[in-house]
């Protein structure tokens, strides 16, 4: 799969993506876990979607239990990043 290979290479929008449907379920097994450390990786190498889902993701209780701290965290960073 493209997206798991651009992951490996840390390029912030595959593992994006890659996070997104693993969170989702599109196109692949779901996978919360593997998701947010996805998404958490992309986020680090400034993907500000990447951020912005992480704050969704963190003030929310779909997916994982919420964490007011790190979505407050997730929501700054990206809202400094311009998104």
């Amino acid at each position: 799969m493209l997206y798991s290979r651009a992951a490996v290479d840390d390029d912030g929008t595959a593992m994006y993506e890659l996070g997104r449907r693993l969170l989702g379920g599109n196109g692949f097994d779901q996978d919360v876990a593997e998701g947010i450390s996805c998404l958490t990786k992309a986020a680090e190498a400034g993907s500000e979607d990447a951020m912005y889902l992480l704050a969704l993701e963190y003030s929310s209780e779909v997916n994982i239990p919420p964490d007011k701290e790190a979505a407050r965290k997730w929501l700054e960073l990206a809202s400094e990043s311009g998104h």
